[in-house]
């Protein structure tokens, strides 16, 4: 009777039953289901990092292309707004222009030289040059960063004072082309 008594409350190290084919199916399908949603976690974290990425890119790009409008535009002598870049370009003066979603530049003397885009990151649909007042360029970049479903419109602009042509007013004859004196 004692012998008994002690095997059914026994020693937990010597109980030897083992695992049944139901509770082996639970603890595989609980353990899948923990590594579903990891794997789910750990892929959304990669698809967020690589759009991130991508908007910081085309973003990079936007704000280089102004940068190098504004640098080349601050202390012009003469800034004409025009519809589209002419047949025959001015000697001594400089274009910023897009052309297949780049922004390039173009003088009489050199072949067109793309600021921006060629990182294939961002494409820029429109650019337009303003003069809100005297003296003043206001430069609109639009463009378009990711693919598919992802693809989203961004706008940035700068507003810089012309050094030296405090008191001109631009003719605006167009927006799409900026020309301006080297």
């Amino acid at each position: 009777m004692k012998a008994m008594k002690k095997n059914l409350i026994g020693d937990p190290l010597n109980y030897n039953q083992g695992l049944t084919l139901i509770e082996l199916l639970i603890v595989l399908m609980m353990l899948s289901f923990v590594l579903f949603i990891g794997y789910s976690l750990y892929f959304l974290g990669v698809k967020s990092f690589t759009s991130g990425i991508n908007k910081s890119d085309a973003q990079f790009e936007a704000r280089k292309a102004l940068q190098t409008i504004t640098t080349n535009a601050r202390t012009t002598t003469k800034v004409r707004l025009l519809n589209a870049l002419p047949g025959t370009l001015n000697a001594g003066y400089q274009y910023f222009y897009i052309d297949n979603g780049l922004l390039k530049t173009d003088t009489s003397t050199t072949d067109p030289q793309v600021i921006a885009g060629i990182a294939g990151q961002v494409e820029f649909t429109d650019v337009d040059f303003t003069s809100p007042a005297t003296g003043l360029l206001r430069i609109e970049l639009d463009y378009e960063a990711g693919e598919g479903s992802n693809l989203q419109t961004n706008n940035i602009f700068t507003e810089i004072k012309l050094l030296n042509m405090p008191s001109m007013d631009l003719a605006s004859t167009g927006d799409n082309v900026l020309e301006i004196k080297q």
